[in-house]
């Protein structure tokens, strides 16, 4: 990343900040709800003489990119030394019940859990004190205990 554009990229950037909402770039300040509104739209009939079909494949090729965006999005939210853990737990354990997720993984991070070796050095009373479900530090210490 060169010079210019680590200006445009915030000192305390998460992906666990990042919404519907959030600016496409750090120069525009447009939302992708903007994009995909219809003065947008507007713009393109008018400007570039786009017919209706022209107009349907732009607004099909932006919606696709939305899309891709949140996939993405939801990857990179997983980001963390922990992430791949909790991905692979996610990924084994039945969702009905609950499953450790991000938040989880952030208020492990918040309180400098950053490594599986000091998972494993955890008992139900230190997830407590970080605010983790009883529940949720069970089957982490659980699925932790199955992979030795």
């Amino acid at each position: 990343m060169n010079k210019q554009n680590k200006s445009h990229i915030s000192s305390d950037w998460s992906p666990f900040r990042l919404s519907r909402t959030t600016p496409i770039s750090g120069r525009s300040g447009y939302s992708w709800e903007e994009v995909l509104s219809s003065p947008w739209l507007d713009v393109l009939k008018e400007e570039c003489s786009a017919d209706a079909e022209r107009i349907q494949r732009v607004k099909r090729s932006l919606q696709r990119l939305y899309a891709q965006t949140y996939q993405l999005l939801d990857l990179l939210s997983w980001c963390s030394p922990l992430g791949q853990l909790f991905v692979r737990m996610r990924r084994s354990l039945p969702s009905k019940g609950g499953r450790p997720a991000q938040a989880t993984m952030e208020r492990l991070a918040a309180n400098g859990v950053s490594s599986v070796e000091q998972l494993h050095s955890m008992d139900l009373g230190a997830f407590k004190k970080m605010g983790i479900r009883k529940d949720i530090a069970g089957k982490i210490l659980s699925y932790l205990s199955s992979q030795k």
